[in-house]
Parts: C-alpha cells; structure tokens; sequence
C-alpha cells in the first residue's frame, strides 16, 4: 500500500488522501447518533464534498440533531436523515424501500453498516423474536442491505463496509441456537461474538455473491463511545486490570494507549470505504488501515459458513416479513392512466427519510464503472417520457407514460430540497411502464466546411446549394421497423437528437429486369477507382481557422502520425470529456480548447461544421448539444464513415447519461466538468470506438449473430421463455462468445440494432460484467428506444462463454430475474443444447474453403429482410491487419456510394444498386438488391464473368444456411 497510515491515522488525514474519490459519492451510515463512530465518519465525509451522506438511526430526531452539528462545521453539506430501526424488519423494509423509491437517490456508492449494541446485560429480543444482539448488528443490516442492493449496484464501484470488533475473537455464530434457548442459556459477550463474527461472514458472503462489490469488514479499535453504555462495575473492573483502561472513577484512561480517539477509530472505515489499492483484496478484514486477515479467526472467513449464515439470515428476513423485502413485488400497479398515489390512510407509514440542504445542481447527477449505467434521479424507465410530437407513432402495447411536467412527475420527487421537518415521504409512489414513442426525422440546415493544407481557404456548402458535395451529411433512409430488428445506419445529419428513427430507403422502387444482365452491363461502364467528385470553392484566407490549426499540427507529413485516428467527446464550452489519446490533462485541454474555438468561429455566423480537410488528414465533427464529438483520421474513409463512429461514440455516451439528464445539467450550469459523471466508463467509450473502426457489422447498419444451427438455436428460445406474463419485460437474450444467440420479445415490440450494439459493447468491454457465476444489475438507456429514460438489465453469464440478460423498465425486478435467470440456467444445462453452444463458439468463424468458390477472396452479406450480416474469417490474402484495413477501407468506399442519401444535393446522383471498385491489389463490388446487400472481395485480374459468378455463387450459398447464419424467426410472447 502507497500509504503508511497505521493505529493514531486520523480520519482527516485519510480523507484528505481520498478527497477525489469521495467527491461525488452517495454514501450512507447507520449508526449516526453524536458521538459514536458514524457519526464521526459522517462528518469529515462531508468535508470532501459527497453528493450525499445520508444519516441512518433508530431515532429521527437524533438524526436531525447530527446534522445540525455537522452543518455547523460544513454548511453547505449535502445531507438527509433517514428512520432505522434495525431492531424491527418491517420498519428496515420501510427504510429500505423509501431508499429504492426515492429518484433523488439514484445510487448508493457506500454503505457503512456501523449500527450496532453491545453486551446488553439482561437478554432481549428484536421486534421480530431474534436475540437482540445478533438481530440488531447483523440481521437487520442483512436485510436493510438486500433491499437496497438495486441502489448500491447502480453504483460505478459500490463498497459495504461492515463495522466488527475484535469481540468476534470470543465466538462463532451459533447456527443451531443463535437465541441462546431463547433466552434461558443467555450469555451477553457471547451474543456480542456471534454478532461481530457474523459482520465478517456477511462480508464474505456478500463479495462472494456480488462479484461487482467490494465488502470488508474492521475492527475500528478501543474507542470510547455510548456503545459501552451497557458497562457495568464488573466490566469496568475487568478492562482496569487486564488493560489499565479505565480509571479508578469508571472513567477512561486516556493515558492508558488503549483508547482511540473517534477520529483515529473511524479512519479505518474510510480506508475500507475508499482505498482503491485494496479493492482486489475484497472480501477482507482492516485493523488499523490495514488488511489483517490474520487477526481474524479463521471461522469468521470460511466460506463454508458464509454460506451457512446467509441461508440463515434469509430464513430469518423470509419468516419475520410479508411485504417485499426479499424482492418480492408489492401490489400490482394500477393503470397509468389512473392516479399515481395512494393516500396516507391506505398505506403503512413510512419512514422519514429529511433533507438538511438542498441538492442544487448535483440533483440526480452519476457517475458509472465498466460494471454499472449511471442513473439520474428522475430518470428511471418509466419516470418520463418526451411529449410525443405530431408525426410519434406508439410502438409498445402499454399505456403511455405521463408528459414532461405532468403530476406524475411531481409525485416522484419526494425528497425536500429544503431543511424543513415537514419535509418527509408523504405517499407511496406508483411506477409507470413507459411507452415507446418514435418519431419522424427531418433533414436540418447543414453545412460543410473543406479546408485544405496549402491555401487554408473553406468552402460552406450548405444543403441544397450547387457546391454541395459528395462529402456533405446523408440523410437519414434505413428500412422501416422489420419483423426481428430494426435498420440502423446511425444518422449522419444534424436531426433534433429526440427525432431519432430509421426511415424507408431512399432510390429506385423497382427492380432491374434482370440483376444479371445489369450487372455485366454496369461493369463493362465501370472500371475507374474514383467517381466521387469534389468542388472546392477559394475564399481568401482566414487568420482566425488558420491559427487554431496551426495549433493543432494537422499536416500530412509523417505517415504513421496522419493515419492515425483520434477521438475527442467535449462539451459546448470547451470542457474535455474523453480523448481516445493517452495524454496528460493540459494536452487533452489544449486540444479541446482549440477545437471549441474552431466549431465557434462558424457557429457565431450560423453554420454548423462537419469537416476540416488538411492534406490528407481530414476531422469530422459531429454536434449532439452540448457535446461536441470529433475524430480526426488520416486513412481517407468517407466523412460519412467517420461521422457513423462518432454517431455510436454518441450513443455510447447516451447510454450512462440519459438525453434529458445531459440536458438539464447543462442548462444549470454551461461549463460544468462531465468527466465525474461518466467516471468508469472510459472503457466502454474506447471499446466503441475501436470496434467503429474494423466492424462490419456497424458498418452496414445490422447485427451479426451467432452462427448455429437452426433446430439448436429454436431450443435456446424454448428455453428462455417465460413461464408466466411479464409486463415489465422488453426483451431477453442469450449471448454465446459475445455475439446474440436468440432474442425474445413481447408481440409487437422490436429491438433497434444501435440499441444491441451498444449493449453488447459494454458487456464485452467489462471484464466483471462477464465473470462466470456473475450477476449484475444493469441500469442503461438504450438511445434509439428511448433516450429520455432508463431501462434495467440483468446480467449473468452460466459460463464463461454463455450469458443470459433480461432488459425492462421494473428497477425493483432484480430478484425477480435472478429466479427466472435460475430455471433458463437449469433448461439450458440438461439439455445436449449447452454443450452445443460450448462447442460452437471455438468454431464460429467460417472459412472461404467452406464455400469452395474460386476466386473469391472476402465478403459482406447482409439480410435486408432480418436486418443481420455475415462475413468469413479474415484468412489468405487478409491475414495482416494492414491488408484487413485496406480492404476495409474499399468496403466503407463502396458502401457509402451505394448510400447517398441525398440525392438531390449530389448532383442528381441516385443511390447505386451496382459499384465495382478497382485497386491494384483488389476490386470490390456491391450489389444491392431489395431483399440483399452484398460486397465481394476478388482478384482485380479476375473477368467480369467471372465477378457475375462469384457474386451469384456467393448468394446461392447464403440461401442454404440462412438458418444457421441469421435470427430468422425470433420468439414473441
């Protein structure tokens, strides 16, 4: 460990050395009364500006009175009080779920479960008949923590720490008796043992099943306290003689080296909350700020026990509660339409969960890790959904959610943004389902900007206008809805960002005559590798691009430094928020100073940038306000190419921070740093951004599935269909070596290819999310379904090549689909299907010698009609990734020619049905047809008869295996 702290570490001084990693967490303490451990860690926490400290006790006016104190000290702390009772379940139940209801909290980042009583003198039970030692210190956090565990894992890199002692030394848990006969074989440090020793077998227990978190356990130190209150003349006596502890009057001997101070006993707890060295050492137990599992007993971290104490503790919550604290479902939700609470007098109170200051603009704001999605507080699916405009159409067969500003919403926000007393959870909120809304995308005024190296002169082509060129924006022409997936090219122009859906394709209705005929026709017409013109305008030179240019060093010497590609996300005032570059920070400023002050020179006179060409470097600019995205290449692909991967970059992004969460932020605050909120997430925008540039399958606008045979992949959607009605449910997959097996969905609801792309990137590109025996629970916005809201997923992988996901709209439903994801495990794996799956992923890419066609050297096939692609492995002439990324390069060439979709700003051109590109090591040629597109790779030295029968030899035998290469008949229930 980095650091030396040890037994006198202050509190201070550790959160000092964690100020970054404590910023913008929401943390919550039991056992916050003056003068005990939590509330000394919750007041230097609030020192280092969380974006909450919730302050968690069985007496609410204690609460009140320990925020009063900390506010003295730091009165802008963001603070609430919540009502716990440990010592009765159904009020933890309470607690708990006004936790899981409130959208102001939309994570738990830490947990410290510190509440705790010891040595009580004579025996006494919890409300719910358990020996009150064991019930309070572990079965009540046992059960608190389970109901809140959707918050704690929406967070990023979620902690629990769990407070012991080194009392545990005395004793394990009694499984057989832990009330002591109830009651008549009572023994008060006994009762304390199996309490501590059960802290530390529940932090076992939990890392074990939550491979997401990270949980320890500690013994804080001798530490005077109320928790001695129980204490009497014998006690007091003992502890004098064996530790000179206590002086003659009963009072502690502070001379004595026993004792720690508050803030030395609580800088253990921020070590286990928020060192990011020991984080790989989870499960463990801390002594002084450091790991000491040696100090433990060995029955307090056998797993064997663990595991004995959490069927106990199940047992426990199970037998003592009727209302949902396992996850069970409350009542069932009326209708949308109907009112949305349900009045005081037909409900059980509720705890009193009180605002000390107000949120301002950190309300709802998230970060999120490779492991979970951020989540803003009002933000949940089924939260709000945009106002549908005059051209939406509902997609969904559920009541529509209520409009932006309805009474709905204000019935969700329950927690005060004030300090008032009165300020409490008043009725219980309904969840809604929310409707899919789509809409219809118009062009938006455009314009392109080509810059070149030698007369820095620009040219603005403006749609519609003579100048405008090849390389000006595509519209938006994708497929209508299809029976499986939806198309989805990612729109290359500048629509409104809520009017995001595919549309019908654009080009002739009709098909030639005969494909044949015209194919040998438009290859006698075609051998040129270049038909795209491009019009340059001179202008006299402009100082004001010249200089931030020059600043940017974009010149086309030095091969290896112009091809290579860079990513840049920033935001409307300049601020970075991610660079596919290894940088230090004043470089990444730089940079996105620079490029700011260039998107703005034409924006203060009206005009949106799309690209700068400087010799043979070129940067696309794609504006999503109030982020701008930018990639800078030097490999020559189309603009349109490039502005597809910052469309996806986009998405990416969307799915961590919901549109109206990005929004509304930066309408608070104009320059505000969105690095915090997407803390974790560097990951999954640099895995999309490196799958952008080689996949095929982002490419044409599909999804590649996992090749299987068709009676085999029939089974695996037997298998996961469910056994009953789930209205929450839009869809559930199994995955097999990171591509789709098999999907299912209610009738009528599709799936957008984006949508799975972006799914699909962030569970590959996570090492935790893929652990086998893993199960995450996932809140994500898929963009091109709804970008206003959140969806949940359920994640689990069976093996480490098999996982199984369900996605809705119901945050609460993760018991629900970790019992449902149990028996789709238990189908699976007695069925010959499991080993089918197993074998078939070391076998699925295929060979071009399985389709013994002379002379062809590559292809992309893709189904219009399933809106999938398929492609053999890279083998023979493309074994080398440069060969890969030149042929790759000829493919986006073709493909965007076959794609102009504006054709009345192209100079009357009409999207091609048939391309043939010719190279010196290759030609390529696509042909699209109404049910295909296709891009076939030969030998340029191969005649036109020839490429006529590669082609049609090709497409004969997709026709045979279209089984086994696409979802062609996905399961709807």
């Amino acid at each position: 460990m980095a650091h030396s702290f040890g037994a006198k570490t202050t509190a201070e001084e550790v959160a000092r050395k964690f100020k970054d990693r404590i910023a913008g967490r929401y943390i919550l303490v039991t056992g916050a009364s003056k003068g005990g451990l939590g509330f000394e860690c919750a007041r230097v926490l609030a020192q280092f500006a969380p974006a909450l400290v919730i302050l968690a006790g069985r007496s609410l006016d204690k609460m009140q009175d320990a925020i009063s104190a900390i506010r003295e000290e730091t009165p802008n702390a963001k603070l609430q009080a919540l009502e716990l009772d440990l010592a009765s379940l159904s009020q933890v139940n309470q607690a708990g779920q006004s936790i899981v209801d409130n959208h102001d909290i939309p994570r738990i980042d830490t947990l410290f479960n510190n509440a705790a009583v010891m040595a009580v003198r004579t025996y006494k039970t919890t409300a719910d008949g358990t020996e009150l030692q064991f019930g309070t210190n572990h079965v009540g956090h046992f059960a608190f923590t389970l109901k809140i565990l959707p918050k704690i894992l929406a967070s990023a890199s979620p902690r629990i720490i769990n407070v012991s002692s080194t009392g545990h030394l005395a004793g394990n848990v009694r499984f057989e008796d832990y009330n002591f006969s109830n009651g008549k074989e009572y023994e008060r440090w006994a009762g304390y043992a199996q309490a501590k020793t059960a802290n530390i077998l529940f932090t076992v227990g939990l890392a074990k099943r939550y491979k997401q978190l990270s949980s320890f356990a500690l013994h804080p130190g001798g530490i005077h306290t109320p928790l001695q209150r129980e204490f009497d003349e014998a006690d007091i006596a003992g502890f004098r003689a064996k530790y000179n502890a206590y002086n003659e009057d009963g009072s502690p001997n502070l001379d004595s080296g026993v004792w720690k101070t508050l803030s030395e006993g609580t800088a253990t707890h921020i070590v286990a909350a928020f060192d990011p060295e020991i984080e790989s050492a989870s499960p463990a137990y801390l002594v002084d700020c450091r790991l000491a599992n040696g100090q433990a007993k060995e029955y307090a971290l056998d797993d064997a026990n663990a595991d004995r104490l959490w069927e106990l503790s199940q047992k426990l919550i199970r037998d003592k509660t009727v209302d949902g604290l396992m996850g069970q479902r409350d009542a069932p939700e009326e209708s949308a339409k109907q009112s949305v609470s349900v009045t005081p007098s037909k409900t059980r109170a509720r705890p009193r969960l009180l605002s000390s200051a107000s949120t301002a603009s950190g309300k709802g704001l998230v970060a999120r890790s490779e492991v979970t999605a951020s989540i803003a507080a009002s933000e949940y699916a089924g939260a709000q959904t945009p106002s549908p405009s005059k051209k939406a159409h509902i997609g969904l067969g559920l009541p529509p959610a209520s409009p932006v500003g309805s009474s709905h919403t204000s019935a969700n926000r329950t927690l005060s943004r004030s300090s008032s007393a009165n300020d409490i959870i008043p009725k219980r909120t309904i969840r809604r389902q929310t409707s899919r809304i789509l809409f219809d995308s118009g062009t938006s005024a455009g314009s392109t900007v080509a810059l070149t190296e030698a007369t820095a002169s620009f040219d603005i082509r403006r749609p519609g206008s003579r100048l405008a060129d090849h390389e000006s924006d595509k519209g938006s022409s994708q497929p209508s809805i299809r029976s499986v997936i939806e198309d989805s090219q990612p729109v290359p122009v500048e629509p409104p960002l809520d009017n995001l859906t595919p549309h019908e394709d654009s080009g002739p209705s009709t098909e030639a005559p005969d494909p044949r005929v015209q194919l040998r026709a438009t290859l006698d017409r075609m051998r040129s590798t270049d038909r795209v013109e491009t019009v340059q305008a001179s202008h006299p030179p402009n100082s004001a691009i010249e200089a931030p240019l020059a600043r940017l060093k974009l010149t086309a010497s030095g091969a290896s430094e112009a091809r290579k590609r860079s990513y840049f996300v920033l935001t409307s005032a300049g601020k970075p928020v991610f660079s596919s570059e290894e940088q230090d920070e004043d470089a990444t400023t730089s940079y996105m100073g620079v490029m700011q002050a260039i998107i703005s020179i034409f924006a203060d006179e009206g005009d949106r940038l799309k690209v700068i060409k400087a010799g043979s470097v070129q940067i696309a600019f794609l504006m999503r306000t109030p982020l701008y995205y930018v990639c800078c290449s030097g490999f020559g692909e189309p603009l349109s190419v490039l502005r597809m991967h910052l469309d996806y970059l986009h998405l990416q992004v969307l799915s961590a921070l919901s549109l109206t969460q990005l929004r509304r932020v930066f309408e608070q605050r104009h320059n505000f740093d969105l690095r915090r909120m997407l803390e974790g997430t560097e990951g999954f925008l640099k895995s999309m951004v490196i799958s952008a540039q080689s996949s095929l399958a982002l490419l044409t606008g599909s999804l590649e599935v996992f090749r299987i045979n068709g009676a085999t992949r029939e089974a695996v959607g037997q298998a996961l269909m469910p056994t009953e009605k789930r209205k929450d449910l839009l869809y559930a997959i199994v995955l097999a070596g990171g591509r789709v097996v098999t999907l299912i969905r209610p009738k009528g609801q599709h799936v957008h290819p984006a949508d799975l792309h972006v799914l699909l990137n962030t569970i590959n590109s996570s090492t935790s999310l893929t652990i086998p025996g893993s199960e995450s629970w996932l809140p994500i916005c898929l963009p091109r379904y709804n970008s206003s809201g959140f969806l949940h997923a359920y994640i689990s992988f069976i093996s480490v090549s098999i996982g199984i996901v369900f996605i809705g709209g119901n945050r609460e439903a993760f018991f629900d689909c970790q019992e449902w994801k149990s028996n789709v495990a238990e189908k699976l794996q007695m069925a010959p299907t499991f080993k089918t799956l197993e074998a078939s992923v070391v076998s699925q890419a295929y060979s071009l010698g399985d389709l013994s066609i002379a002379g062809l050297r590559h292809f992309i096939y893709k189904s219009k009609t399933y809106v999938q692609v398929t492609s053999p492995a890279w083998e023979g002439p493309y074994s080398e990734q440069d060969d890969r990324e030149r042929l790759i390069r000829l493919y986006q060439e073709t493909y965007d020619r076959m794609h102009l979709r504006k054709p009345a700003t192209d100079h009357g051109k009409q999207p091609a049905r048939l391309i043939y590109l010719l190279t010196e090591e290759e030609a390529v040629l696509g042909w699209s047809t109404s049910t295909f597109e296709m891009y076939v790779a030969i030998s340029p030295l191969l005649p036109k008869t020839a490429v006529v029968a590669v082609a049609h030899s090709v497409s004969k035998w997709i026709d045979k295996h279209v089984d086994s290469l696409f979802l062609t008949a996905a399961p709807s229930f």
